[in-house]
């Protein structure tokens, strides 16, 4: 539902490069966001990739972590909290269980039209 629902916004996001890319299919009435990746290396051992809800002019908010298979590949729905007007989403490479806050560069970064 999340995928097809009419007022589900979705964006494409790639880096520069032979880099990775990922579709976000923001399903803002459901709280969650779908994110399919592709050609994104599994994150490092004892590391994790991390998604994060900006509101603007508030701090990061972590929707949660996701990792990739073998080929590159995830494809992942995580949780909105409640009340959060998301602005821009964006994945960090973070720890094993991520981080309260980014501590590495964001990618994959997406601006979403206001709600």
């Amino acid at each position: 539902a999340s995928l097809t629902a009419p007022d589900v916004q979705t964006v494409t996001v790639s880096g520069s490069g032979p880099s990775p890319s990922a579709r976000y299919f923001l399903d803002r009435r459901a709280g969650r966001i779908v994110i399919a990746a592709n050609s994104l290396p599994p994150a490092a051992s004892g590391r994790t990739y991390q998604l994060w809800g900006i509101q603007t002019g508030r701090p990061p908010v972590s929707l949660g972590t996701f990792n990739t298979d073998s080929s590159g590949r995830a494809l992942t729905t995580l949780a909105i909290p409640a009340g959060l007007r998301i602005a821009v989403t964006a994945v960090t490479d973070e720890p094993s269980g991520g981080s309260a806050q980014p501590t590495t560069t964001p990618f994959l970064a997406a601006t979403w039209k206001s709600e």
